[in-house]
C-alpha cells in the first residue's frame, strides 16, 4: 500500500526542495501512470497527464491539511482525478477520463 510520510508532505511544501519533490514523484508517478493507462491512454499521453497532475498539485497542495486519521493518498488521487476532467474538453485524448470512467 502506498503511504506518504508527514515529513515528506511537509518537505514538498517547501519551495525549491528538489530532493523531496524527486522522492514524491518517484513514489506517486507509477500508480498514477498505471491508473491513467488503464483508462486507455497511450504511454505518451499518460505521461503528459501525470505531469499536468503534478503541476496542479504544486498549486493545490497548500489547501491540504495533514490529518493522521485521513489519507493524503486518497486526497491526492480524488482531488486530482477531479481536475483531470478539466483537461478533457481541451483535447480528445483526455475525453476518455470523463465522469463515467472516474471512480475516485
Amino acid at each position: 500500500m502506498l503511504t506518504t510520510s508527514e515529513t515528506l508532505i511537509g518537505q514538498i511544501r517547501e519551495p525549491g526542495n528538489k530532493l523531496a519533490w524527486s522522492n514524491f514523484v518517484r513514489l506517486y508517478s507509477p500508480p498514477l501512470f498505471q491508473w491513467i493507462r488503464q483508462k486507455g491512454l497511450q504511454d505518451a499521453d499518460a505521461s503528459d497527464v501525470v505531469q499536468q497532475v503534478f503541476q496542479v498539485l504544486v498549486v493545490k497542495l497548500p489547501e491540504f491539511d495533514y490529518d493522521r486519521d485521513r489519507s493524503f493518498r486518497k486526497w491526492f488521487f480524488c482531488h486530482h482525478f477531479k481536475h483531470l476532467s478539466a483537461i478533457g474538453p481541451q483535447s480528445s485524448r483526455f475525453r476518455q477520463l470523463g465522469p463515467s470512467s472516474r471512480t475516485g
